[in-house]
């Protein structure tokens, strides 16, 4: 990815992941003070064939007084450690949110913005409430999620905060072992001394650390 345009040097971007970011704090003073900044931008995306194609876009963003926007007032802790086998609908955290042009009763509504792999958590848009979803965590797929969610009010258009909430997740034994093979049936000869080596099994358990190893034990049918 490759960013230019008159207002390049006030923006960043991964040439890889094609994430944008300020690159300094931007403030409506640096344009005149008015409430209708705007930075224009050209993004370009170039694949790695011998004969690179791209295609390009534009990028249009506008800056808002920070004074018109929600303001999220809980919560203080934005950190959490959970373990994966933790019952769908458990309370992770709840956001509270006001309007400054609405107030508080400002029909201020909550969402997930963006980071939950797997749908693993939900949020009630009325009460902010962020939750374990009915597929619940999974620690081999997400060791953490980076979750942002968001306040937004009921204006039109509408402005919205957004707020990142990181959940760490702890592996429990919420896998068996699954063998390589259900039946095993090799042929040995008579005789042989021992220790003749008659087969070798092997089972994988996709938990990790202790949860992960696995033992054998031996047992006959008469």
């Amino acid at each position: 990815y490759f960013l230019s345009g008159e207002d390049v040097s006030k923006f960043t971007m991964n040439k890889e992941t094609g994430v944008i970011k300020a690159a300094r704090e931007l403030r409506l003073e640096d344009n005149g003070g008015g409430d209708d900044t705007v930075y224009k931008l050209q993004i370009q995306a170039t694949d790695g064939g011998k004969e690179p194609k791209s295609a390009s876009a534009e990028l249009i963003v506008k800056l808002w007084p920070r004074h018109l926007f929600p303001i999220i007032t809980a919560p203080t802790d934005t950190k959490f450690t959970l373990s994966e086998d933790v019952a769908a609908g458990r309370v992770i955290t709840k956001l509270s949110a006001s309007s400054p042009k609405l107030g508080a009763v400002g029909g201020v509504r909550f969402a997930i913005a963006g980071g939950n792999i797997g749908d693993a958590l939900r949020m009630d848009a009325n009460t902010g409430e962020v939750l374990v979803s009915g597929g619940g965590l999974d620690y081999e797929t997400a060791p953490q999620y980076e979750v942002w969610v968001e306040a937004r009010d009921s204006d039109n258009p509408p402005l919205r905060t957004v707020l990142q909430l990181i959940i760490n997740v702890t592996d429990a034994n919420d896998n068996p072992p699954v063998m390589e093979s259900s039946l095993y049936n090799p042929m040995i000869l008579e005789e042989e001394p021992p220790p003749q080596k008659v087969v070798r099994v092997k089972a994988t358990d996709a938990d990790s650390g202790m949860n992960g190893r696995t033992t054998s034990t031996e047992s006959s049918k008469s």
